[in-house]
């Protein structure tokens, strides 16, 4: 059969640009291995299918499924819908080698998968992709979640690769391709990125750290166990931050068991913990009722919650609960936190102020962690650290560590404050107890001095007295033959019936004041030289001090006042003497008499009697002074405050 050339020509546009047309809507999700250079995030070219029943396999999904593509299924690969979280997903693609050797790439899914199992397609059936077992596979990169696959020169091999998801809620779809050669630095590079932040994260660990230290030794001195309990919530957060930044992108099981599980229980752990310190910190059981309720019955809450999200994940395979457990628990939480602040601010207490500003902190770097964690959301223009929602976490609790030191510091301070109040209150009561005693045994000496001058007065003063008076009788009546030894009794019952007026007036309570005693020695100087021919000139300053003296000062003052004047009247031969009172700085006293003064030769004759009057004012705290000028001059002067 002959073809006529139009025909032909028609035959030959048909036969190039059809298949062209065709291939070119097959090949917009087929991904060129070329493009892998060195690595390809194959998100938009992948196929996905889920499984929600989890009773298909792998070949059945393969014959059964109707695929939609990854981008369609999931838009925020970061956030996973939970329907998708429970059930056994499959993603598909498409490789096409147009070299002329074999490539071979290292594929991961995401994060976080307890494994996934790789099949190639060949005809109509699957074969298990066993190629990374027979090239030499690096620890570092399985251990990090790629498993090797491989192409063959010129062919466009298909893969279905089935996911086993850990039980956690951060689950995310990333999947992409690295040449093999390549893989280990890639790796490296990644983790790499997270330097800055480890950094930071482990310098925040440190400060953790001696808060803990801090705390258990304060505990350790003190017994206190708000130390106890907040050294112990530091670490739970400083174990929590730490493993997070050490674990990041590990593919090892207990990365698995940490973000599946143990992550969770140690935030509820530090969560419990942090409510018995605020309640045992701020004494809220007296102090804010309410807030004590509040917080007991929240610690039940967590208690519950750990129990029961416990029991889930090791009872059961229902991983739609556990989401549930942990999402309305972190609501609750989140709500706890509010109604504190809210709460918080209604009283003027400045230690639960710290507390407040400090769980704002938290709360609110927490929503920030949370933004940039489970959503797409990132801020251009700037350094990578600050999209990165561990980044905030570290913030928010750093500032709540801080503002709890600084709340700690104030605590201190007041407390400090208040010790020092209380332990002048009791210096003071047990002064006040001393002054109290001392009065009284004061009052008892006083009464055992009036009591002891009374008997006195009235029984040996009135023996005195007659024995005076019948000398005196027996005088009159031996007048014409005096008798010496009448005259001695006379002048010994005289003179010993003065004495004991003075230690009478001495004993006496109401004459302990510097009034009276000055009032008792001018009298006293002035009937004593009443009968002699020498005049005394007693002279005392205006205002005299209302001050009081006791017994003993008063009679030693006296008593050398007395002595003083005796020997005036004795061994002085003067005409004159004074008597000159003073109130300046202290009591001052000065006799001062215009005789012949003293002899240095004879000074031992009354030697004695100076030493006693020097002594007396010693014993009472005053000084004693004798001077030759003109005559004698005697100073003596008691401070005010002796």
């Amino acid at each position: 059969m002959k073809i006529g050339f139009p025909s032909f020509l028609f035959i030959v546009f048909f036969s190039i640009v059809v298949p062209v047309a065709g291939q070119t809507s097959i090949d917009a999700m087929v991904v060129n291995t070329n493009q892998v250079v060195p690595f390809k995030n194959i998100y938009p070219n992948v196929y996905f299918y889920s499984d929600p029943a989890n009773n298909l396999t792998a070949a059945e999904v393969l014959r059964l499924a109707k695929w939609g593509k990854l981008s369609d299924s999931v838009p925020n690969k970061i956030v996973i819908p939970k329907k998708y979280v429970v059930a056994n997903n499959y993603f598909k693609f498409t490789l096409y080698n147009e070299s002329d050797s074999v490539q071979t790439f290292c594929f991961n899914p995401g994060h976080y998968f307890r494994d996934f199992e790789i099949y190639k397609l060949e005809g109509d059936s699957l074969v298990t992709n066993f190629i990374y077992k027979k090239i030499n596979i690096t620890e570092y990169v399985t251990d990090h979640g790629y498993k090797y696959i491989q192409v063959k020169p010129g062919e466009v091999a298909t893969f279905i690769v089935k996911l086993h998801y850990i039980k956690t809620t951060i689950i995310n779809f990333t999947p992409r391709l690295v040449k093999a050669e390549y893989a280990k630095q890639q790796v490296t590079n990644e983790l790499n990125l997270s330097d800055a932040l480890k950094v930071i994260t482990y310098i925040v660990s440190g400060f953790f750290l001696m808060m803990i230290f801090y705390s258990f030794i304060s505990y350790r001195q003190a017994f206190r166990p708000e130390f106890l309990y907040y050294g112990f919530y530091t670490l739970c957060i400083s174990s929590l931050i730490f493993l997070k930044s050490v674990l990041f992108e590990n593919s090892n099981w207990f990365n698995h068991f940490f973000e599946g599980y143990f992550d969770f229980l140690i935030q509820l752990g530090s969560v419990y913990l942090y409510l018995l310190f605020i309640r045992t910190y701020l004494n809220t059981k007296s102090a804010y009722p309410f807030i004590d309720k509040l917080l007991r019955s929240s610690q039940w809450v967590v208690l519950a919650a750990s129990i029961f999200y416990t029991y889930t994940f090791f009872g059961t395979d229902n991983m739609s609960l556990l989401i549930k457990i942990e999402f309305y628990t972190k609501i609750y939480l989140l709500i706890l936190g509010i109604i504190f602040i809210v709460t918080g601010f209604r009283y003027k207490d400045q230690l639960l102020k710290y507390l407040v500003y400090g769980n704002i902190f938290l709360i609110v770097f927490g929503l920030i962690s949370l933004v940039f964690s489970s959503s797409t959301f990132r801020i251009k223009g700037i350094h990578w650290i600050f999209n990165s929602g561990l980044f905030y976490y570290d913030l928010g609790l750093l500032g709540e560590c801080i503002l709890f030191l600084m709340g700690l510091s104030y605590k201190n301070r007041k407390e400090l404050i208040e010790k020092v109040k209380m332990q002048e209150a009791i210096k003071r009561e047990e002064e006040r107890r001393e002054m109290e005693k001392q009065l009284t045994v004061i009052q008892t000496q006083q009464e055992e001095r009036n009591r002891i001058s009374a008997d006195m007065h009235d029984e040996l003063g009135a023996g005195m007295t007659a024995i005076r008076l019948m000398s005196e009788m027996a005088k009159a009546k031996t007048a014409s033959q005096p008798v010496p030894e009448i005259d001695k009794i006379s002048d010994s019952a005289n003179d010993l019936l003065n004495k004991m007026n003075a230690i009478i007036w001495s004993m006496i309570s109401s004459n302990d004041t510097l009034p009276n005693l000055v009032s008792y020695i001018r009298s006293y100087a002035q009937s004593y030289f009443e009968t002699l021919e020498m005049k005394c000139k007693v002279d005392i300053a205006e205002d005299v001090p209302e001050l009081e003296l006791s017994g003993e000062k008063r009679r030693n003052i006296f008593l050398t006042v007395k002595e003083a004047l005796n020997n005036v009247v004795k061994h002085a031969k003067a005409s004159e003497v004074q008597v000159h009172f003073s109130f300046e700085k202290e009591i001052c006293i000065k006799i001062i008499d215009n005789g012949i003064g003293i002899n240095e030769d004879k000074i031992r004759e009354f030697g004695n009697g100076l030493k006693n009057m020097r002594k007396r004012m010693e014993r009472i705290g005053g000084t004693f002074k004798v001077t030759n000028k003109n005559g004698t001059h005697i100073q003596m002067c008691i401070p005010f405050d002796k």
